[in-house]
């Protein structure tokens, strides 16, 4: 399954009817034609369904596939914040300058691409 309907499908667990297409299209990056488009994929396979007040939820198919992929007992915030500090963390560490970094198929000479 794609990375994106997984992160859908943990935001209407998350959020259950209280989403907005801003929020889901902020958080995917992609325009709310795109969002729409996935909506309506997850909702052709049954992963999320209309409830009797026509608001869209997860259904009990959905939540299997974030038990299978053991993401059902995930918030958004943990996932967010967990980026945030892998990103700090990379940040800390040096890049060693005394490094010499050496291209694949590196030549003193050049002797013009290959093909």
């Amino acid at each position: 399954m794609d990375f994106k309907n997984l992160l859908l499908l943990i935001y209407f667990n998350n959020y259950k009817t209280s989403y907005t297409y801003e929020e889901m299209a902020l958080l995917l990056g992609l325009s709310y034609y795109h969002v729409q488009e996935l909506i309506d994929s997850l909702l052709e396979n049954d992963l999320l369904a209309i409830n009797e007040l026509k608001m869209i939820e997860i259904s009990d198919n959905g939540l299997s596939v974030l038990k299978e992929h053991n993401y059902h007992d995930i918030s958004l915030e943990e996932l967010y914040s967990a980026n945030q500090d892998n990103i700090h963390d990379n940040l800390k560490t040096k890049i060693s300058l005394d490094a010499v970094y050496l291209p694949k198929n590196f030549n003193k000479k050049f002797q013009g691409y290959q093909k």
